[in-house]
């Protein structure tokens, strides 16, 4: 079925108009995160704010912007071993922890490109989106990790809970024969 070209720039202007939202939203993160860690009270206090209006917001639209995380992440993990071959001797060894982080955050991410994330899920997402944000806005990796912890925990629980579920069903005792 082809499409007229009237539907393709619509499409192009509905893709582009997304894509600023995103980018809008993570920037309004990261000036909450960075406004956050100011020593002035008002500021620090309109930073949580904006924070926590801002990861609500995550929170509940998280089946839309999930499945690009992964691609976020996959273009991050092709782009980053090129950047070996100009990095200096020091920055190389940040460069391979990066690659590592991107590539564990990409496979914990890449369910999502078919299925929605379920409500453990969606919390996890939400962490490892908060977690670069804070990392960004405070230039520590420790965020990072921290994100990426809760995602993997939310994981595993969301997997153990599944298991639970599938075990129930499949353990139907069988009728006892009466003698």
């Amino acid at each position: 079925m082809k499409r007229s070209v009237r539907e393709q720039v619509v499409s192009g202007f509905r893709i582009g108009g997304l894509i600023v939202l995103s980018l809008t939203v993570f920037a309004g993160l990261l000036a909450g995160c960075s406004l956050a860690f100011e020593k002035n009270l008002p500021q620090r206090a309109t930073g949580m704010v904006a924070v926590a209006a801002v990861t609500s917001l995550l929170f509940l639209t998280t089946q839309h912007w999930a499945k690009w995380v992964f691609a976020a992440l996959a273009f991050s993990a092709f782009r980053l071993p090129f950047s070996l071959l100009f990095a200096r001797p020091l920055d190389r060894k940040n460069i391979v922890i990066c690659f590592a982080y991107v590539l564990a955050a990409a496979a914990l991410t890449y369910r999502y490109i078919h299925r929605k994330p379920r409500s453990l899920e969606k919390m996890g997402l939400v962490a490892l989106v908060l977690g670069i944000a804070l990392a960004v806005a405070s230039l520590g990796y420790l965020p990072l990790l921290a994100g990426l912890f809760v995602l993997g925990i939310c994981e595993l629980a969301d997997w153990l809970k599944r298991q639970r579920r599938s075990h129930r069903r499949t353990s139907i005792p069988l009728p006892q024969r009466i003698e």
